[in-house]
Order: structure tokens, then sequence, then C-alpha cells
């Protein structure tokens, strides 16, 4: 099962597996296959790198092997150079080097070239995150509504909502009066990301996965359009200094 991090509105964050396994597509190895110190030749991922390169072939995609590997999980040198052959056909921004390695880019094409993932297949995985979304976005809210109404204090949910926000906004960098108007802009636009994904009606969308693309190389990747719902809460020329927004305009900045 996938590790997820979640902050509960008082103290450390803590781990949960609720969410499905997911990989780049349905070819996933757990270990890198080829050449080179890295490779570590698992029967098992070796069998899958071998029935998915017979696939390209059968597809009638170049970079197949001719003729086809036998799927006995050694990595023997026809496998190897169906490996190499594959890389150099379908792999162009990588030097072949002849190492399939998880969640890189010659299992990313294989993927794509044998087994593609369709967006309603990615919807589908969005769906399944939003309730740990949701759980996410409460416990944030949480923090800032308590360093917010009682401003910093040496212990309790104050306490920790500063630390969260120290380590991850880099508020600490600011001034005072800086420090309360970042609280007050994070607050505002973790309480509009809630209502994206709590209310998806008030925007007229049918539901919440309405409102987000996905990224097709990374089911766990899913971004808001271009023109999003919410504004950007800082902008140039802001007196809030630190850059602890690294969304693009209207971007929601993905749920992983």
């Amino acid at each position: 099962m996938s590790r997820f991090l979640i902050m509960p509105a008082v103290g450390s964050c803590i781990s949960t597996s609720t969410l499905p396994k997911t990989t780049a597509g349905p070819i996933a190895i757990s270990k890198p296959v080829g050449q080179g110190p890295l490779a570590r030749n698992l029967s098992d991922d070796v069998k899958i790198i071998q029935e998915a390169l017979n696939q390209v072939t059968l597809k009638g995609v170049a970079g197949g092997p001719i003729p086809f590997l036998v799927v006995d999980g050694l990595k023997g040198p026809k496998t190897q150079a169906a490996i190499i052959n594959f890389q150099r056909s379908q792999v162009k921004s990588i030097n072949a080097d002849g190492l399939v390695e998880p969640g890189k880019q010659t299992i990313l094409r294989l993927n794509e070239v044998v087994a593609p993932v369709s967006k309603f297949d990615l919807n589908a995985k969005l769906a399944a995150s939003l309730p740990l979304v949701r759980q996410a976005l409460a416990a944030a809210i949480a923090n800032f509504t308590s360093i917010i109404t009682s401003g910093p204090v040496a212990s309790g949910p104050a306490a920790t909502a500063a630390d969260r926000l120290n380590r991850h906004f880099a508020l600490n960098t600011l001034d005072a009066s800086g420090q309360s108007e970042g609280r007050v802009v994070l607050f505002e636009t973790f309480s509009e990301m809630a209502l994206v994904v709590n209310r998806p009606d008030l925007f007229d969308m049918f539901g919440a996965i309405d409102a987000f693309d996905v990224d097709p190389t990374n089911a766990k990747i899913a971004l808001t359009t271009a023109q999003g719902v919410f504004e950007p809460p800082c902008r140039t020329g802001s007196s809030i200094k630190t850059p602890f927004v690294k969304t693009a305009p209207g971007g929601l900045g993905g749920a992983r």
C-alpha cells in the first residue's frame, strides 16, 4: 500500500495507507531490471519487463524484440539487448543505458505503448484520494484557526500550528506583521481549496473531480485548470516576501 502523510490538528504528522496502490500504469516493477550497478533483476520483475517488451512487438510498435523473448525471469543477453533496443527506439530523452527503473522514463514509455491509462482511470484514482485531501485541508484550516485566534503561544494547538507554518512556509523569516498577514492569506487560500473539494456544486461542477486536470504520467497528481476558481494568494510586489506559494495562477499544487 502507498504511504501518505497527513497533518492532524494537534500532534505530529502521521502515516496512513488508506489509498490503493498506484503506479505509473499496469506495468510496474519493484527493483531495476537490466545492466549496471543499480540492477537487481528479480525474477518477477524481469518477467514483467520481458512480457511488456513482447507486447510492444505484438502492437506493431518499433522497439519490440523479434523473435519474442522467452518469459522466464532470467535477464540474459537477449533480454538486455531488447531493453536497449526499446530505449533507442522509444525513449529519446535518455541515453540507452540498458536499465529499466521503477517510475523512470523507460517504464513510463512502456506503459504508454502497452497499457495506456485512460482519463477515466486517473479520475477514479483522484476520486479515491479526495477523502484524504478533505481530511488534510480540514486539519490545516484547524491549525490556521488556532493560531489566528490566539496568536503565538508556547504550547497547545497554536504552538503546533506555528511549528507547521515555520517548517512548511518559512513564516518565521518574516517580521511580526508579515507573519500575521501570511497566516490570514494562507487560511483564506486553504479555505478556498476546501470549498472547491467539498462543495463543487457551488461552482456549477458535477463533482469535485471536474475541478481538476490529471497528469497522465503520474496518477498521484491533480491540478486545477489554468483559470481556477480562486486567486493566487501572493502576487508580485506583495508585502509578504516569503515564497510560500509555488502554484501557477489558479493552481491547487496537487494532492500527492
